[in-house]
């Protein structure tokens, strides 16, 4: 069949496919002109059609006239005085017919078997009206639909034919408009797609798909018995099209196996189709793969057609003031990126700063990103033997997190102006700069002393929302889409390693502005732009540990067991640590920016001093619970209220839950001191089990929280389950 007439090509090779020809009669030979099959559904089949077939056989479908004249071995559509009238019956011409040109479309000719046609015309006829018809019936015994002949034969010198995926013909049309890439397979479903995505698109394949010196041939899979695919349940359409283009790939390469040389080759940037589909022994590459590898590369892709195609990307050099060996090159084209570092003479091909320069990339295993980590640097404003400093170890607490307030240990000038990197302000800082892979795996490291102008200022709120804001394409967004990627590769080793998860519920109240009594509680909800700043922060405190060569301690202690880190000090929090002070210090000396800190000398004042640290962060930790604990009680003093809970833990007498709306966690016995329980605690499924009741971890239940202030000196949170009801002995 040809690739003209693809609606009628279609048509009546599902008609094919169906078996609604089988039993049908050629009613018309009249010699030197035509041989025509009779309509399906006219009655001339002696079988009963199938319900599908019968529909189908119904349909007609509009005219699609070409130029393609009327010869012998044409086959050419029935129809009535309607050019759009085309149904079910069609002609094998004779004999040149030059008055049905241009007026019957033609969709298919007869490429062997010219000895039929010689036989038909020797068959008796009569003549019925304008008919020539044949005095005894021709019957059809059986009509099927095999595949496409695969001539043309490849190009001279050519080793294979390449099938195309929907996604190479949305988004490299320039590319295929090259007259270097031939012998192409453009498969029904492909046509479809492109047709249904995009119409100038599927116009411009059309045109290639004319020239015949391209050799884009069309294959009609959708309606070939050994291509076509159905839809299988739950499958979504993209995923059936990926499918039936595997299969349609691994029909032909079925078809050539016995011509040595010869291969199919699927082209595709869909990375899980490229999956399935060397699972399934068939050879597959992207487009960027493909053209990369080629020996004619620079003559199938120009520039333009290098960019338009996603190739190329194309934007403004910036060597790093650094090292003028380095630089990046910041592009809008390259999806959940925003700059492409450049390395080496090499790479920057002569370019200078300022440049506006196309860049190739490297295989996607060899990319890199650059993540940089950059801390307030309070020591350069306040430096070892200045008065605020003087006693800042003795009396340091940390950042006690007070019920609404967060009580640090430096003024507030320093702490929320001075040492706050604010949007497109300049401040000194001191960085920990990563050069990492995309898996990120960490290639480089460096720390320095800088001097930085933030881009913006965000809260977590606002990170979040930007990631998760589909419409958001721009360059900072972008950015922060590849930090959450690369946070979550760093979480994933990390539990790889057995590192532990051991968040507990954080409470924030909301306090009267005149009473300062809480008027609201809930719990703190984290978002991922949080583990994303936690995890770059985590990495920085492992990074800058290992410029430490020596301690107090064996390196066998140096191990930090939650995280599942060989090493671990604390860096990201000078502001709020005065620990995290002295490493800064201590870190300036190591890379010659400062003397060594006079503290750090003395090994037995610096322990003492630590000690003193660690102590005053423990009890920072209790004056902080210790505030929420208060605080609570205050709410719930004159509010007795009622919320959904999930048990988190099982004991004997009773359950731990947690009330999600509040962040309260609590103990729920099951009944009374002294009291009889009605309740049996099973352990081997961890449950406490009562008649017509039974508590197990994760159930949800319906607690009364109030404050039980029996005790005037000393006032208690009490929970108590009120659904399920919990029967007594």
């Amino acid at each position: 069949m040809l690739t003209i007439s693809d609606v009628t090509v279609a048509h009546i090779s599902k008609l094919f496919r169906l078996g609604c020809y089988d039993t049908d009669h050629i009613f018309r030979v009249d010699k030197g002109f035509v041989a025509q099959i009779q309509s399906i559904y006219a009655g001339a089949v002696t079988k009963t059609l199938s319900q599908e077939c019968s529909t189908e056989a119904m349909k007609t479908v509009p005219a699609e006239f070409t130029s393609i004249r009327h010869v012998r071995g044409i086959l050419s559509m029935g129809r009535t005085e309607d050019p759009n009238s085309g149904g079910s019956s069609f002609s094998m011409l004779l004999g040149r017919a030059a008055h049905l040109d241009n007026e019957y479309t033609v969709f298919g000719k007869v490429m062997e078997g010219d000895e039929v046609l010689a036989a038909l015309e020797q068959v008796e006829t009569r003549k019925e009206g304008i008919f020539v018809m044949p005095k005894q019936r021709i019957t059809i015994t059986r009509a099927t639909l095999d595949g496409p002949d695969l001539e043309p034969k490849l190009s001279e010198g050519a080793e294979r034919y390449y099938v195309l995926d929907t996604n190479v013909v949305l988004h490299q049309i320039d590319l295929l408009e090259r007259p270097a890439l031939t012998d192409v397979i453009v498969l029904q479903t492909v046509l479809d797609e492109v047709r249904h995505n995009k119409l100038s698109v599927y116009k411009r394949l059309r045109s290639i798909i004319a020239d015949e010196q391209r050799r884009f041939h069309v294959f009609c899979n959708e309606f070939h018995r050994e291509t076509f695919v159905a839809r299988r349940p739950g499958e979504s359409p993209n995923d059936r099209n990926d499918r039936a283009i595997r299969v349609a790939t691994q029909w032909y390469q079925s078809q050539l196996g016995e011509e040595a040389g010869v291969e199919v080759l699927l082209l595709t940037n869909d990375a899980e189709n490229r999956r399935l589909a060397r699972d399934a022994g068939l050879k597959c590459e992207s487009i960027h793969e493909h053209v990369r590898a080629r020996a004619d590369a620079a003559e199938l892709m120009d520039l333009q057609a290098g960019l338009t195609a996603g190739e190329l990307h194309q934007g403004k050099l910036n060597i790093s003031r650094h090292n003028s060996r380095q630089g990046a090159v910041f592009v809008s084209s390259l999806k959940g990126h925003t700059s492409i570092l450049l390395r080496g003479d090499e790479a920057l091909n002569r370019a200078i700063d300022g440049d506006i320069v196309a860049v190739r990339l490297l295989p996607e295993a060899e990319w890199t990103d650059q993540v940089d980590s950059k801390l307030a640097d309070r020591a350069a404003l306040a430096a070892a033997d200045d008065d605020e400093e003087d006693g800042a170890g003795e009396r340091d607490m940390g950042a006690m997190p007070f019920a609404a307030d967060l009580e640090t240990a430096v003024p507030k000038r320093l702490g929320e102006d001075l040492c706050s990197l604010h949007e497109k302000v300049d401040r000194l800082a001191f960085s920990v700069i990563w050069v990492v892979d995309h898996e990120a795996n960490v290639i480089s490291t460096k720390v320095a002393k800088t001097v930085i102008r933030s881009v913006a200022a965000l809260s977590y709120e606002q990170a979040q929302l930007r990631m998760d804001d589909a419409r958001l394409v721009d360059p900072l967004t972008e950015s922060l889409r590849t930090l959450n990627r690369l946070a979550k590769a760093l979480k994933a080793k990390r539990a790889a390693s057995g590192a532990l998860s051991l968040a507990s519920p954080e409470v924030r109240f909301v306090l009267d502005s005149e009473t300062r009594d809480p008027t609201d509680v809930a719990m703190y909800n984290l978002k991922e732009a949080n583990s994303m700043a936690e995890e770059f922060m985590l990495l920085a405190n492992i990074t800058q540990a290992r410029y430490f060569s020596s301690g107090t301690l064996t390196p066998a202690d140096y191990l930090h067991y939650g995280l599942a880190a060989p090493i671990y000090t604390h860096f990201t929090s000078p502001i709020r640590r005065y620990a995290d002070q002295m490493a800064h210090r201590l870190l300036a000396a190591i890379i010659q920016w400062e003397a060594v800190p006079r503290e750090a000398l003395d090994t037995s004042a610096a322990t003492e001093l630590i000690d003193n640290l660690n102590q005053r962060h423990t009890l920072a930790q209790h004056a902080g619970r210790a505030s929420v604990a208060l605080h609570t009680l205050i709410f719930f003093r004159a509010k007795a209220t009622e919320e959904d809970a999930y048990v988190i833990k099982v004991r004997e007498n009773g359950v731990v839950v947690l009330v999600p709306r509040y962040g309260i966690e609590g103990i729920v016995y099951v009944a009374a001191r002294g009291e009889r329980s009605a309740f049996a605690y099973d352990a081997k499924t961890d449950a406490l089990i009562a008649p017509g009741c039974t508590l197990r971890t994760f159930d949800k239940v319906r607690v009364a929280i109030s404050v039980d202030q029996s005790r005037a000196h000393r006032p208690k949170l009490q929970l108590a389950i009120i659904e399920p009801v919990l029967p007594r002995a």
